[in-house]
């Protein structure tokens, strides 16, 4: 007190104290923290969407042989085109990018390696023999 008159107490400044330049620091740090945050939740969603696509779907298609001539060449050409033509419906891609262009073609070599097996136990069963089936695209 001073002549009778109170005095108010001096602050004296704080070493961190927050100017409007820090507070302004801070909101924006908040908003980062907010984003980054935002962003990591979103990575970890979209991997386990990716990893449930991931999941192969079993594929099977039936290729009639009726009409055909297997023990000609020209009949086996044709069963091969129907099938390389089933196979590329059964095995088109459902979703666009790399990954699903890659299981497409997974899909593919498999389907064409098991016809391949199918066709030569169907050939033997007709009495043709073959060295190799040509399963080319």
């Amino acid at each position: 007190m001073q002549n009778g008159v109170p005095m108010r107490k001096r602050r004296r400044p704080q070493a961190d104290a927050c100017g409007p330049q820090d507070h302004m620091r801070t909101i924006i740090m908040k908003i980062f923290i907010s984003v980054a945050s935002a962003a990591i939740v979103g990575a970890c969603l979209f991997s386990t969407a990716a990893s449930a696509s991931s999941v192969r779907e079993p594929v099977s298609v039936r290729v009639s042989h009726a009409g055909l001539d297997l023990t000609s060449a020209a009949g086996r050409a044709l069963f091969q085109r129907r099938l390389q033509s089933a196979i590329a419906r059964a095995c088109e891609p459902r979703t666009s990018g790399l990954d699903a262009f890659a299981d497409a073609h997974r899909c593919r070599q498999e389907m064409t390696a098991d016809a391949s097996v199918k066709m030569a136990a169907l050939l033997r069963r007709d009495g043709t023999q073959l060295a190799s089936i040509n399963a080319t695209r």
